[in-house]
């Protein structure tokens, strides 16, 4: 999932020939400091804390 978001962030940066590496390397340090179990770690995370406390509340009412 993240080499595919890094694909489609390098196809925008093409237009920016002088800032295309740079961009791509601080989109990569950004994706390893915030999801360092990747994106798919981020959507379980995300399922987590909202779908699953979706069902706790139906559950208890």
């Amino acid at each position: 999932m993240g080499a595919g978001a890094l694909m489609i962030v390098d196809e925008i940066l093409k237009e920016f020939v002088e800032w295309r590496l740079a961009g791509l390397g601080i989109i990569l340090v950004l994706f390893i400091i915030l999801w360092p179990k990747g994106l798919s770690g981020f959507v379980d995370l995300i399922n987590q804390k909202y779908f699953l406390n979706r069902k706790l509340k139906k559950n208890l009412a």
